[in-house]
């Protein structure tokens, strides 16, 4: 849950709104299609345990105080971790949080270039299954 932050009213009206304070996770993945949310919320979710030794989840971490040398060492997590192809989307989702991050004023616009400036995976996912021989491909019946 958000936590909320002060509004003042207009002059002369007694205490002050409430409103929620802007999750750049949330802005991020309303931006997406709503069949990419939840593989991207999870996403930032296994980032952020991985960030956090497994504590937060990605609504709690403070995705604006991380700097070159965080987004390089998750990078360099997922590589040795995930297919390429995953790899490549986690840091999409990474790289999509953080702007949220420079759009809401969390960010300045030169950490989130030195933040995002990483270098691309490289390298394609396999196949699944195998080719079949013809021997195989005789045998099938349909």
């Amino acid at each position: 849950m958000a936590t909320p932050f002060l509004v003042p009213n207009h002059p002369g009206a007694p205490g002050a709104l409430t409103r929620p304070r802007p999750n750049p996770v949330e802005a991020y993945l309303t931006r997406l299609g709503p069949g990419s949310r939840r593989g991207q919320r999870q996403a930032l979710n296994a980032i952020a345990g991985f960030l956090s030794d497994g504590v937060l989840d990605g609504d709690e971490t403070d995705w604006a105080s991380l700097r070159y040398q965080d987004t390089s060492a998750v990078r360099s997590w997922l590589v040795n971790r995930y297919a390429p192809n995953t790899a490549k989307r986690l840091l999409a989702a990474l790289r999509g949080v953080l702007k949220e991050c420079w759009r809401m004023g969390f960010m300045q616009h030169d950490d989130l270039a030195k933040a995002t400036d990483l270098g691309s995976v490289l390298g394609e996912s396999e196949p699944s299954g195998r080719a079949l021989s013809m021997e195989e491909l005789q045998k099938v019946t349909f």
